[in-house]
């Protein structure tokens, strides 16, 4: 009877062992299949990463020529109005080509600044406020608040420079 408890024993230490070589085997088939599965996201992501950086390439590559056709077009534009002229009065002209001259403009934000310093959200008090307050000859005053008035797309619903037909 000993002798049969000994290889009862045996067996189900044997039948034991198997089942739990099995069960790592199985664990590890698993973990190789989870370890492959990573790997092939892995790749994925590397692929779509790869192909936005490609994308975000040619995005700033055509942002660059665009800038550069908008500069030349700026310059075009600046070279398309006459030569200005200056008066005696102090004003210079011509105001406007297609836009605002780019040259005049210039001249007028720095001979009367103030005006331009208001900018888009200004109210017609404002604007009378500063030509009162920094006094210039008629002209220069009209002729900034002209190209202040354009820049900034003002549209009062009356004119805060009563002397200028702007």
């Amino acid at each position: 009877m000993r002798s049969s408890l000994v290889v009862s024993g045996v067996i189900v230490g044997v039948v034991i062992a198997a089942g739990m070589r099995a069960g790592i085997g199985y664990q590890a088939n698993d973990q190789s299949q989870t370890v492959n599965q990573l790997r092939s996201q892995i790749a994925s992501l590397n692929r779509q990463a790869a192909a936005q950086r490609t994308k975000t390439a040619a995005t700033g590559a055509e942002l660059n020529s665009a800038k550069a056709r908008l500069t030349a077009a700026d310059k075009a534009q600046a070279n398309a109005c006459p030569t200005p002229s200056y008066g005696a009065d102090g004003t210079a002209a011509p105001l406007f080509c297609q836009t605002p001259d780019p040259v005049i403009l210039s001249y007028y934000q720095k001979t009367y600044p103030w005006i331009f310093q208001l900018g888009p959200d200004a109210t017609p008090g404002q604007v009378e406020a500063v030509i009162q307050k920094h006094t210039s000859t008629l002209p220069i005053e009209c002729d900034a608040y002209t190209l202040a008035k354009a820049l900034n797309h003002w549209s009062f619903g009356i004119n805060p420079v009563e002397y200028c037909n702007a």
